[in-house]
């Protein structure tokens, strides 16, 4: 399993490096398809827990894109 980063979500990969995520930057301009997965509904606890609001009855939908 991969994810695709923007190189611009710079603070996004920042996080990642800090925890010794290993990153693979692409060496040119490169298409591939992948799975793509959007949040379509989701319930958010009234009250959070460390600043956090937990989520439930998330529903996704996924497609696949070039």
């Amino acid at each position: 399993m991969a994810y695709i980063i923007p190189q611009g979500w710079w603070r996004v990969i920042e996080l990642l490096q800090l925890n010794k995520v290993e990153l693979t930057r692409f060496k040119k301009d490169t298409s591939i398809e992948v799975e793509v997965y959007h949040i379509e509904n989701y319930k958010s606890s009234a009250t959070q827990y460390e600043m956090h609001h937990s989520n439930r009855n998330v529903t996704i939908t996924s497609s696949m894109q070039k």
